[in-house]
């Protein structure tokens, strides 16, 4: 069975954070965070606003690089000949 986390992902606001959650609802990612900067400093988390902004950044799709096409050499005219002895 292979495990998959169905898109569209979302992030919901939950006490103490947030979290993520695919499409069938499984939670993926909880982030944690504090009110003010001084509780998110002693407790080690994050703040309320730096968690706002990562959650969707985790929810949306990743920008994949689409590959350049390289251009095809006709190297059959070359090798062919080669190939069966006729050069």
């Amino acid at each position: 069975m292979s495990r998959r986390f169905p898109a569209p992902w979302r992030e919901e606001k939950i006490a103490g954070g947030y979290v993520v959650r695919d499409a069938n609802g499984q939670a993926l990612v909880h982030i944690y965070a504090r009110a003010t900067e001084s509780e998110a400093a002693q407790a080690k988390v994050l703040t309320m606003d730096e968690a706002r902004r990562i959650a969707p950044n985790i929810a949306k799709p990743p920008e994949l690089p689409v590959p350049k096409k390289r251009p095809r050499r006709n190297v059959g005219a070359e090798v062919l000949p080669k190939l069966i002895g006729r050069a």
